[in-house]
């Protein structure tokens, strides 16, 4: 048998592959349509070496014998079975009624090493579809010079001149699906090699998963169905009452139309293409929700898109799909490694060919095989639908706190590692800090008191915006919020710190407010404290300056790099020339002292390329400065300074035509022409190249709507300089206080506003402190490696150009895979270890969801398989598996009933 830790030896495996038909070509993909005669087996063929020589076996229309011989050559010589997609062939091996053998052989997917080694972050997927890891695909882009070879190979002909070609290429299958696995197997780390075994271990319980299918209890889904068709004809009615046709809802254009046009509601989100670039207005189920709340018109038209998605998707489509199948049951097809982080995932549908709109054209047609079993509602009427086969019931096994428990043990806080010890419950001591009650009353009360659940959910469930054109004060110089780039260093007041990039966040309310325009609530600096800026404008408080007084400025290579003195006063800049006094530091760089006299001219943003750059917190200057120019820059659009000249102790300034000095101690600006602020505590700092944003007496009040934006992750003081003022940044942890609302709201129908969503943020931040170092330790060391691990081993590459579009995502990457790529080994660990045990008791792997592992097991044996199942689980060996042991324990939770919809905790002491 092969193991992790060997080279590729040809004598140690038996590469096989099948070759499928049936009364339709669809069929040749269903195996469960043996059973009912429609499909077949219409070739084998399987390889082994034998002293250097490969011997090839196999034939047309092989028997059950054919078939048994195989598994069993294979178990007697203790060699690992490999194939393409080998869950395919395994469902017909099963189908075959060779499961005892097929559960006793060692499987290794030669498609899913390829995967390991070349699996690509989602967002790198630039095409409408994902990279395909199909042979064809192999053979196409690593032996061109046998591409192409299914050519003129027919699968379904009865002849004997075609079955003789599709046998040769059956054999051309088999070859080079052993000379790509063992391509990527050398390609492989000895820990990747080990991830891939472990989960290839799981994968004839998805195959077994994929023939036997889900029952459906076609009552209940009537039942789903005539309940859903009435809520969404009463929203209908509404709708019809008020002009709406019901037919706009159904594309996303004519209801952007409706609702931000016609209805003038406000944009909340907007969606980029990742083939045209273009952007389009969001109407997705988040966006109405949002909009719920605004306008009772956009409620009622989410309502019946709610009702109506819900209808086809988990009614509909189940019935339909257990009609299609002819047996009763749905069949989502199990794909192991689904995703990039390794997660098992499920396809719905099957694509095949079907009929054109004219006579010999073809086009390709989803056939309802399955239903989106990974997107089902949580309600029990939902998930009452899904039953076990007669005389089993359902039992669900779950990972208790998973991504908590591993985003423990990776970040080391000490909070959440005593959370995750024995008798603590995380959820629960966070929802007790969010509603202010007692930790241990909650946990004694959480199933019987309302509170009490209400608190934990808050605790399970644990954006400050500014409009466009803003300016951001960047190590590059002053930036344009919506042209800062991943990698700007953004000055917070104090220094220069990382950000993890800039969000849009719709098109939102706003008010200006000493030259600040950002939402009503967002939070500034002032008067000692967070303020919402619609308070620091109501009392006239003034919002703390970005630069501190009398502090130095050094220019390097076109870069503004420290604070510049301040001046007493307020100045409006349109064109601004610098001249560097003698006890000023000029300009430096490689070769010498460069002039001391810095130019500027006018644009939108800093130029997209820069001489000296921060690295890695690291200042670095260039070797020589390319131009005299110190950095473009953004004007405000007044303009009543046409130049300004600095000694270091005052500046002369000319306001419309008049020219007068302003010194450190000049009286209040108002007594200079053509200025209305208020006097010099409103000081304007050079280093923002900016308007001095004193409250004026003539700014506007009322509100208006804008673009708006945030920067996320501003460092650990949590802001950033915006127009020359302090503002706050609520993105600390990766989930903004927008995003748990919505999430709050969306997913678990709690009814969050936003200020209480920041304050539940602010009490996470406090409580887990370690977090937000763990992921500037994690992008930092990613950075470095070009690829994030897992516990287990298996990696993912994060390659490119942190600077560029994908900079945020690659960031959320290096963070978020750890963690989640984890949760995957975990889970096909567990499945390798209770194996054994399911086959010796007669139960079976029916579906993965999140955290949960469901399983069809003999009613007379679930209460004992409960007990055994969660010791086996609760006692992983992750020692012996990954070669490291979690610090703490990693137990799991049992769940057991009827059907899906009626599961009830089983108390294990």
């Amino acid at each position: 048998m092969l193991r992790y830790n060997d080279a590729w030896d040809d004598a140690r495996v038996l590469t096989f592959d099948f070759e499928t038909s049936g009364t339709k070509p669809e069929y040749a993909l269903q195996p469960w349509r043996v059973a009912q005669g429609k499909a077949w087996v219409t070739s084998l063929v399987y390889s082994t070496t034998v002293a250097g020589e490969r011997v090839v076996e196999g034939g047309l229309f092989p028997s059950v014998e054919m078939m048994r011989s195989m598994l069993q050559k294979a178990l007697d010589e203790d060699l690992t079975i490999v194939g393409w997609n080998v869950a395919f062939d395994i469902a017909w091996l099963i189908a075959a009624g060779l499961e005892d053998l097929v559960m006793r052989c060692n499987f290794l997917d030669a498609m899913l090493l390829w995967r390991h080694a070349e699996i690509e972050p989602e967002y790198e997927m630039t095409a409408p579809r994902r990279k395909s890891y199909s042979l064809k695909t192999f053979v196409k882009e690593y032996m061109p010079g046998h591409a192409g070879y299914e050519d003129d190979v027919d699968f379904h002909d009865t002849g004997m001149e075609a079955r003789a070609k599709l046998h040769a290429y059956n054999e051309r299958d088999v070859e080079f699906t052993l000379v790509g696995a063992q391509h990527w197997w050398n390609s492989l780390q000895v820990t990747q090699r080990r991830a891939a075994m472990i989960e290839a271990r799981a994968i004839p319980l998805a195959a077994r998963a994929n023939l036997q299918g889900l029952p459906v209890d076609m009552l209940a889904a009537r039942e789903l169905d005539a309940k859903l068709e009435n809520d969404a004809t009463l929203e209908g009615t509404k709708l019809a009452f008020m002009g709406v046709d019901t037919s706009v809802l159904r594309s996303p254009i004519k209801l952007g139309r409706l609702l931000f046009d016609d209805w003038k509601l406000p944009v909340l989100k907007e969606n980029t293409s990742k083939i045209t670039g273009n952007t389009s207005r969001s109407t997705d189920k988040e966006v109405l929700h949002e909009l719920a709340f605004l306008d009772p018109r956009a409620q009622i038209i989410s309502a019946y898109r709610e009702a109506e998605n819900n209808r086809v998707k988990f009614a509909r489509t189940p019935i339909a799909s257990a009609e299609y199948n002819e047996d009763g049951r749905v069949h989502p097809s199990a794909m192991i490694f689904g995703t990039y982080s390794g997660r098992l995932t499920y396809a719905s549908k099957q694509r095949a060919k079907g009929p054109g709109k004219r006579p010999g054209t073809e086009k390709l047609v989803d056939l309802p095989t399955g239903f989106a079993i990974h997107q089902e509602k949580r309600g029990a009427l939902f998930r009452g639908v899904l039953i076990p086969p007669p005389g089993y019931g359902l039992m669900e096994f779950d990972a208790a706190g998973q991504e908590f428990r591993w985003m423990a043990v990776a970040s080391g806080d000490e909070a959440m590692l005593q959370l995750c010890q024995p008798g603590e419950d995380p959820h629960s001591y966070m929802g007790s800090r969010i509603v202010s009650v007692d930790y241990h009353w909650m946990i004694a009360n959480q199933e019987t008191d309302k509170d009490a659940e209400n608190g934990r959910k808050l605790g399970k469930v644990a954006n400050l915006c500014v409009a466009g054109g803003t300016m951001i004060l960047t190590d590059r110089g002053p930036c344009s919020i919506e042209h800062v780039r991943p990698d700007d260093l953004v000055w917070d007041g104090v220094e220069f710190v990382q950000h993890s990039g800039v969000s849009f966040s719709g098109v939102r309310d706003v008010i200006t407010y000493q030259g600040l325009t950002a939402t009503p609530d967002h939070r500034v600096w002032s008067m000692g404290g967070w303020r919402r800026l619609d308070e620091a404008q109501r009392f006239s408080w003034p919002i703390e300056r970005a630069c501190s007084s009398r502090s130095a400025v050094r220019i390097v290579d076109g870069l503004v790099r420290r604070t510049f003195r301040e001046i007493g006063g307020t100045l409006c800049a349109r064109a601004m020339r610098l001249w560097g006094g003698t006890r000023g530091q000029p300009a430096v760089h490689g070769d010498g002292t460069f002039s001391t006299m810095q130019g500027m001219c006018c644009s939108d943003a800093p130029s997209a390329r820069r001489e000296a750059d921060y690295r890695n917190g690291n200042r670095q200057t260039a070797p020589e400065a390319r131009q005299r120019d110190v950095s473009e820059m953004h004007q405000p659009e007044r303009s009543v300074v046409p130049q300004l000249r600095r000694p270091w102790d005052r500046v002369s300034v000319w306001l419309s035509n008049r020219g007068s000095d302003v010194h450190q101690t000049t009286p209040a600006p108002r007594d200079i022409p053509g200025a209305r602020y208020r006097p010099a505590r409103q000081r304007w700092s050079l280093r923002a190249w900016k308007l001095a944003l004193g409250y004026t007496q003539g700014e506007p009040r009322q509100q208006t709507t804008a673009r708006t934006y945030d920067i996320v992750n501003c460092g650990l003081r949590t802001r950033f300089a915006a127009n020359g003022l302090i503002v706050h940044n609520s993105l600390q942890y990766r989930t903004s206080a927008g995003k748990l609302r919505s999430v709050a709201r969306v997913q678990y129908n709690i009814p969050m506003e936003l200020p209480e969503a920041r304050r539940i943020h602010t009490i996470y931040q406090r409580t887990y402190p370690r977090v937000p170092k763990y992921w500037e330790e994690q992008i930092r060391l990613t950075k470095r490696t070009h690829y994030v691990e897992t516990f287990a081993g298996r990696r993912v590459k994060v390659d490119g150009d942190w600077s560029g579009n994908f900079g945020w995502s690659m960031g959320s990457t290096a963070i978020n895979y750890r963690i989640q790529g984890t949760g995957a080994d975990q889970k096909y660990l567990a499945l390798a270890v209770i194996k054994p045990y399911l086959t010796q008791i007669g139960a079976y792997f029916a579906w993965d969801l999140h955290d949960g592992i469901y399983l069809f097991v003999p009613l007379d044996k679930m209460q004992r398989a409960a007990i055994d199942i969660k010791y086996l689980l609760d006692n992983l060996p992750y020692k012996r598996a990954w070669g490291y042991t979690p610090p703490i324990p990693m137990p799991w939770d049992a769940k057991m009933g009827g059907s899906w919809g009626d599961l009830k905790k089983v108390h294990i002491e």
